[in-house]
């Protein structure tokens, strides 16, 4: 006898929980390509007939507009560099100018991926938020600019700049952390969720949880970290290796699925 539909037996159909966005437990650091307008002058400019390994790599990473140089190199570094200017509520404090540089992660959910990729690049790494922990990261604090909380932390800021500053004050620890709002909503990046790391991040390459790069490079670079692993030189970034255009299903998928079983597969098939 065929089976009807449960409808019509009159029986209500069981709701499929919705499944948890795998990454709000980590936060990725997205790269940034050179300006698109700048690469182009950089290309354009005549080269001398011989430029050293250095000259060559910065004139590389001049023509770069697509983030995946910067990304290359953070993972050869093993480290996450910090902004070049202090980014937080004591960023004026003379003598801090160091402590307030930090390294930035993103841990907005896969639904604003799209929008971040648009902002950034493909190319990001992704670290578990208690790896960021462990290394001094805290999610950011983001203040109203004519809250009383702004006035208060503002306040302190000011008290403790009319002397010397005490740089090793444990309210110091704390400003990394908060930041007021853009004005303009345009310039406003609280979306982001944003992770800070004082100092940048070191790290190797058990520590990443995945990477993100368009999915036309996967192959190529499981074998270029693999080659790197066997004949030990260099780190070999084997994680999951995710595209930041795949939709949710096949993120959530990949996210989900034993990391040994990608290796041995290689890239993950289309769902």
């Amino acid at each position: 006898m065929p089976l009807r539909d449960a409808s019509a037996r009159g029986c209500q159909t069981e709701e499929v929980a919705p499944q948890p966005d795998p990454l709000l437990s980590c936060a990725v650091h997205f790269t940034r390509g050179s300006c698109p307008a700048l690469a182009a002058k950089a290309l354009a400019r005549p080269l001398p007939g011989a430029l050293s390994h250095i000259e060559l790599a910065q004139w590389l990473d001049d023509i770069d507009d697509t983030g995946f140089r910067a990304s290359l190199s953070i993972l050869w570094q093993g480290f996450v560099r910090p902004t070049h200017l202090p980014r937080c509520i004591g960023k004026d404090v003379g003598g801090l100018e160091k402590a307030h540089r930090s390294a930035c992660f993103s841990e907005s959910p896969l639904d604003e991926l799209a929008r971040l990729v648009e902002t950034r690049s493909l190319y990001g790494i992704g670290f578990y938020r208690d790896f960021l922990r462990t290394n001094g990261g805290q999610p950011v604090k983001y203040l109203e600019h004519d809250g009383t909380e702004a006035a208060w932390w503002a306040q302190e800021v000011s008290r403790r700049c009319v002397a010397a500053v005490d740089t090793e004050d444990p309210f110091w620890r704390e400003t990394p952390f908060v930041d007021e709002l853009a004005l303009d909503p345009a310039e406003d990046t609280s979306w982001e969720k944003e992770w800070r790391v004082p100092g940048g991040l070191n790290f190797q390459p058990d520590d990443v949880a995945f990477v993100f790069l368009p999915e036309e490079l996967h192959e190529n670079a499981r074998a270029f970290f693999t080659e790197h692993r066997a004949n030990n030189t260099g780190p070999p970034y084997l994680a999951r290796y995710l595209d930041a255009r795949w939709d949710r299903k096949r993120i959530q998928h990949v996210l989900r699925e034993p990391l040994a079983a990608q290796v041995a597969s290689g890239p993950a098939p289309p769902r």
